[in-house]
């Protein structure tokens, strides 16, 4: 049995989406709109599919894999233009044509939901986001690997969603997705593939797009978000937000350069052992002041290193002064976010007091648990000379440098 699938051009109203893939790949709950035609048809008993695609066709063509997923031959034929179903009828199937399914199944446009009535043409922001919250109710029927913790709320097997989370039904929350503590996701929210959700943010009516950084504390409702551009459907208003600590592309791969040499995460490993013994000696801190045992900071990710999101989570103790305040950050070494010697963390907040170029200097080094400004001794951190020690840092490290800054510290302490 043969069918015919065309795909729409690009359609400007989905630009924020679009830009990235073509329509017709548009992930609809983590399967592209393509992929579900084409399952459709192949349980309809289809077993030849032509697709026409105009835009990128490499792209559709690289995605369907010759049809081999759904046990179906499907091919991709460049076109210079979308075409009307009625001049394709007459092209491809005259009258007297046999093999082919009964209408409407034998032809159809990519660009609507298949297998549900009526027939809701995604063409902007708001139908598209419609699109998803329809499907939510079939994911689960539909995909493997899925689980379902609050009726309505569906969550891939893969993606880790903190406990502290709020799901509110009905959402869906893809592959790999990383859901922080206190954020809360619903109604209308959907999750796709590969992205971040930070601390305390809310999704509402909203779609996040794959591989997509939303920030701590960032609400997003009735938009659409992919990167770090924004689309709210309700007002037509577009955005693109240059601040990566709010909207941010994930890296596809997921993984980080490190930031720390092998041999400086095996000497974190090393003095972590060594000084164990702090842990309790904190923890009874924390018990006599009554207070945290950690303080749970964010600090802006360098971009020196490919890092997942723009902002590392790190902690220090509560109770302690100096430098064995610190002493958590050697986990963040051994991950590779931290170096031994570097500039200090900054929070967005701090991020944001650094006014010129020459300020900014700062961020353009690693991070680092200890710095020139704690060789040169102690002071008030952001004031003149940190930053001018900072950008100075940022400008000339160097393995001397670092041995310098380290022997320093060492001597004095």
């Amino acid at each position: 049995m043969k069918a015919l699938l065309t795909c729409p051009d690009q359609c400007p109203a989905l630009s924020t989406l679009t830009q990235r893939k073509p329509l017709a790949l548009l992930p609809i709950c983590g399967t592209p709109l393509l992929h579900l035609f084409i399952r459709d048809l192949a349980a309809r008993g289809a077993t030849d599919i032509v697709i026409l695609a105009s835009d990128r066709p490499a792209e559709v063509r690289d995605s369907v894999e010759g049809g081999v997923p759904w046990g179906v031959a499907a091919r991709v034929i460049p076109t210079p233009a979308e075409s009307a179903l009625d001049n394709l009828r007459r092209e491809w199937r005259p009258a007297t044509a046999a093999g082919w399914m009964e209408p409407p199944c034998d032809m159809q446009v990519v660009d609507h939901l298949p297998g549900i009535e009526p027939k809701a043409p995604i063409s902007d922001a708001a139908s598209y986001h419609a699109a998803c919250r329809a499907f939510i109710a079939l994911a689960r029927e539909h995909q493997i690997g899925f689980t379902e913790p609050e009726p309505g709320c569906v969550v891939s097997r893969a993606a880790r969603v903190a406990r502290q989370a709020t799901l509110r039904a009905p959402c869906w929350i893809g592959d790999n997705a990383v859901i922080e503590a206190g954020a809360r996701i619903g109604p209308g929210g959907v999750i796709e593939n590969d992205s971040i959700v930070g601390e305390n943010s809310e999704i509402n009516e909203s779609i996040v797009g794959s591989n997509t950084y939303v920030g701590a504390s960032t609400t997003v409702r009735h938009s659409i978000v992919s990167g770090s551009s924004l689309q709210n459907y309700l007002t037509g208003t577009r955005s693109t937000i240059i601040d990566r600590v709010l909207l941010a592309d994930v890296p596809k791969d997921g993984r980080s350069r490190l930031t720390a040499s092998w041999v400086a995460r095996l000497a974190a490993v090393f003095v972590v052992a060594a000084t164990a013994p702090v842990l309790p000696l904190a923890w009874m801190q924390a018990r006599i002041h009554r207070r945290p045992m950690f303080e749970r900071l964010h600090a802006v990710a360098p971009p020196t290193g490919q890092h997942r999101r723009p902002t590392i989570a790190y902690r220090q103790f509560t109770g302690f002064q100096g430098y064995w305040k610190r002493w958590p950050e050697l986990w963040n070494i051994v991950r590779g976010e931290f170096s031994w010697v570097g500039n200090r963390p900054l929070t967005p907040r701090q991020r944001d007091l650094l006014e010129t170029e020459f300020d900014r200097l700062w961020l353009e080094a690693p991070i680092g648990m200890f710095s020139l400004e704690d060789a040169q001794g102690p002071r008030r951190f952001l004031d003149a000379e940190s930053r001018a020690h900072a950008s100075y840092y940022s400008v000339f490290r160097g393995f001397v440098l670092d041995c310098n800054i380290l022997c320093r510290i060492l001597l004095r302490e």
